[in-house]
């Protein structure tokens, strides 16, 4: 009550009050809210993951609308993305923004690896849907995701988490955060493991480690410093591949219902016993079957390093650098059925390694625009070594290419940032370097090399947001391009 003439003392008590929203950074290099974005963009958040319980980052993307993820297998076995129906190399995969690809696989993408990425220590994973070609380059074409991770917070903080259920699972990850009051220094840190030990049959056992660390320094008012690092080591047991039985069709444009061979009768054919002495029925394809010394070992070492400086109010400056090593090895011996290699075991060798530097400024002339202006240079090898049964038949293979890239993006932003207009401009030229072959039989030593054709690639967006009814209607054009792997070029078997 307040009284005429009285002095009244009241205590207030103010408390905090968060205001949560969604920013995202795939559309266009830079942070924007949703409602600034132009483009097609999903978001999905830690705690969405923790929520669902993924653990697999291609678990994560079957949600994703046009998206089709497909995995052949269970855990740990190759899985590929179709986004908007294009093909499986037509989708980029990004670590903090910056490219993730494998140098030596076939097409050059992050398909050898994407079963790969657990969800050891992520702050949201962010995906464009649409051309992105002329932002991150090559395999931008039908979509983009970006894995990203999470910046330290003050304080110590940590977690620890275990999973256990059906065909052998065991998961275990803990993650430990720590950073000084004032802001200048932080680092956190994430490990998991993950273990099939029986798979879908009993004999499919895979297993996978991922290690993370991120590291933010800000030596000054308006430098930053960070450093990130991901590690994985996995192993998967591989199958014979599938093949077809019985009578076939005359044509290939008759369509028949696929019949797979019983599991008993799939044991007994694994175990050696001949197809006509089997109770095939009426099947007509034999599944996957296990091949007791198949198998494939992939590491990966992923390294960034990235300053941030703001030079004005009107300019900033940003440069990062990417090492990317990545190796895969498999091994096929003797045992299984039908074809397996005769007299001993061989072995195949695929690694890649991929650098990448990357600057650029980002300049505010006026409220309404800003301009970005970049340079990236990018060296990538590979390497494939063939061990055979005999060492005469064994090779080598070694290859190497650069490029040069220039880009420039425009956005503008009119009524209140109702109205987002984004547009793109990216170039890149190549030099492909001689390749080299071990002494026997090299099948590509004569040949006259030519650099593969210069990349130019545009795009543009623009969106309206009508507030009273919380619609938005947007459009996005934009053309992608996908470099030719060394592989494709140079990746070949070959003997005496």
């Amino acid at each position: 009550m307040v009284v005429l003439g009285r002095v009244n003392i009241v205590d207030l008590q103010i408390s905090d009050l968060t205001i949560r929203e969604e920013v995202t950074v795939i559309a266009s290099g830079i942070k924007q809210t949703i409602d600034e974005v132009s483009k097609t963009v999903n978001l999905i958040e830690a705690q969405e993951l923790r929520d669902r319980a993924d653990f697999a980052l291609v678990e994560t993307l079957r949600t994703i609308p046009g998206f089709r993820v497909q995995q052949l297998g269970g855990f740990g076995r190759t899985a590929n993305i179709k986004t908007r129906g294009l093909r499986n190399q037509d989708t980029a995969i990004l670590i903090d923004g910056i490219r993730f690809r494998d140098a030596s696989s076939i097409t050059g993408d992050a398909s050898a690896f994407l079963s790969d990425f657990t969800l050891t220590s992520v702050s949201q994973i962010e995906v464009l849907r649409g051309s992105g070609s002329s932002l991150y380059g090559t395999n931008a074409i039908g979509g983009t995701v970006d894995f990203q991770t999470p910046k330290p917070q003050s304080g110590l903080h940590g977690q620890i988490g275990g999973a256990f259920g059906g065909l052998g699972l065991n998961r275990f990850r803990g993650n430990l955060s720590n950073g000084t009051q004032d802001g200048k220094f932080g680092f956190n840190l994430g490990i998991s493991r993950t273990v099939y030990t029986k798979g879908i049959d009993g004999a499919d056992d895979a297993h996978n480690t991922n290690f993370q660390s991120r590291i933010e320094y800000n030596p000054f008012e308006k430098t930053n410093i960070s450093a990130r690092f991901f590690v994985s080591d996995a192993f998967v047991r591989l199958n014979s591949s599938p093949d077809t039985i019985g009578v076939l069709p005359a044509s290939n444009a008759v369509i028949i219902d696929a019949v797979p061979l019983s599991l008993s009768e799939l044991r007994r054919y694994a175990d050696g016993t001949p197809f006509d002495q089997l109770n095939g029925g009426n099947a007509n394809f034999i599944p996957y079957t296990n091949d007791a010394d198949n198998f494939q070992e992939s590491e990966f070492f992923n390294g960034q390093i990235a300053l941030n400086q703001i030079i004005n109010n009107r300019l900033v400056f940003n440069a990062t650098y990417q090492g990317l090593k990545t190796s895969r090895r498999n091994t096929n011996g003797v045992l299984g059925v039908p074809f397996q290699p005769f007299g001993g075991t061989e072995t195949s060798i695929f690694d890649g390694q991929i650098h990448t530097v990357n600057t650029h400024f980002n300049w505010t002339p006026n409220t309404n625009n800003l301009i970005t202006m970049g340079y990236e240079f990018e060296s990538e090898r590979f390497g494939n070594d063939g061990i055979a049964t005999d060492i005469s038949n064994n090779f080598t293979t070694r290859a190497k290419q650069t490029s040069n890239t220039f880009y420039v993006q425009d956005l503008l932003s009119f009524f209140n940032n109702r109205l987002q207009i984004a547009g793109g401009f990216r170039a890149q030229f190549f030099n492909l370097q001689n390749p080299t072959f071990s002494a026997n039989n090299p099948p590509y030593s004569n040949l006259t090399l030519e650099n593969p054709p210069n990349a130019y690639t545009f795009d543009g967006s623009a969106s309206y947001f009508f507030e009273q009814t919380e619609t938005k209607i947007r459009a996005h054009v934009g053309n992608g391009y996908r470099v030719p792997s060394l592989f494709e070029r140079f990746g070949t078997f070959y003997s005496s």
